[in-house]
């Protein structure tokens, strides 16, 4: 005669041969996490590449504001300079939902530094064209103060 038990606990069913549950069930949370790190891992690069992406349009607007001494091109300058400073201070609210165990991101932190250095130089290479900047002797020369000489001597010609 056949029986039909509706009880559904584990411990009266058997495994399939060949299948531990134990096995899998130890495992699966350790690939998920695993799975969570990388993810982790792999968004922090991709937020350390958000300066490039804004860096070639920086640069289109810095060639194309001219060398010349206009509000326009002297504001396209100021803004190079600080959206990279104000970059700098938001690091760690940029990658804080990345931050975790076992993920490391010292990496990506210091490219997303370098690449907004970049755009700062560049900012820097531009105020220096414009003559901004005092690079020259010449640009110094109402700082140096006027040598007065302790003797002088006349002469008479006749």
């Amino acid at each position: 005669m056949w029986t039909l038990s509706l009880d559904r606990s584990k411990e009266n069913c058997l495994d399939p041969i060949g299948y531990r549950i134990t096995a899998t069930e130890s495992e699966e949370p350790k690939k998920r996490e695993k799975n969570l790190k990388e993810m982790k891992q792999a968004k922090a690069w991709e937020a350390s590449n958000r300066p490039f992406q804004s860096m070639i349009s920086t640069f289109l607007m810095l060639f194309m504001s001219g060398s010349g001494l206009n509000i326009i091109s002297i504001i396209i300058t100021c803004m190079a300079m600080w959206t990279p400073v104000k970059a700098f201070f938001t690091v760690n609210s940029v990658f804080a939902p990345y931050e975790g165990e076992g993920v490391s991101l010292l990496v990506p932190k210091l490219k997303y530094c370098a690449l907004n250095m970049v755009v700062m130089v560049a900012g820097l290479y531009k105020f220096s064209i414009m003559g901004l900047i005092p690079t020259n002797a010449e640009d110094w020369i109402s700082v140096v103060p006027i040598s007065h000489p302790l003797e002088v001597s006349t002469g008479f010609y006749f």
